[in-house]
């Protein structure tokens, strides 16, 4: 989609440059002025208009409740499995969807997002107690603790 708005920007700054060497040719030098400017500030209007609406789309609710009980889930499962098999695919689980729990924490809705799915969570799961550590690597998600925490459980094996 970012390549469509590039595209499109490109091809109305070279509209707007051609306008403006008209007006420039026929001896009108405000005309041309004025289109070289819109040349140069309407694309970046677009491609800003265009980031914001990709930055929306990357934040989804539902989506963000979901990875996050997922996580709470699997971390559980990386903590407690005895499994190797089970370990090692609760990693790469893990590494799978934890980045995209650090790219929209900055969202203001995060938390909300995360308390409900925590909420959730302690309502399914009444005997898995999550301690502070566990909550604080869903809401103020942190690739260094989290490795830690990883490798600790793998040296423990």
């Amino acid at each position: 989609m970012r390549l469509f708005y590039k595209i499109a920007s490109i091809i109305l700054a070279i509209g707007f440059v051609f306008v403006a060497l008209v007006f420039f040719a026929i001896g009108s030098v405000g005309g041309g002025v004025l289109f070289l400017l819109v040349a140069v500030v309407f694309p970046m209007l677009i491609m800003a208009s265009a980031n914001n609406r990709i930055n929306e789309v990357l934040y989804n609710s539902k989506m963000v409740q979901g990875q996050a009980f997922q996580f709470l889930e699997t971390l559980y499962l990386i903590l407690n499995t005895k499994n190797k098999d089970t370990l090692e695919r609760r990693i790469k689980f893990v590494n799978k969807i934890y980045p995209n729990l650090i790219k929209v924490s900055a969202s203001n809705i995060y938390h909300i997002d995360v308390k409900f799915s925590i909420a959730k969570y302690e309502k399914l799961y009444p005997n898995k107690t999550l301690n502070t550590e566990d909550i604080l690597l869903l809401t103020q998600p942190d690739y260094n603790k989290l490795n830690d925490i990883i490798n600790r459980r793998l040296n423990s094996i």
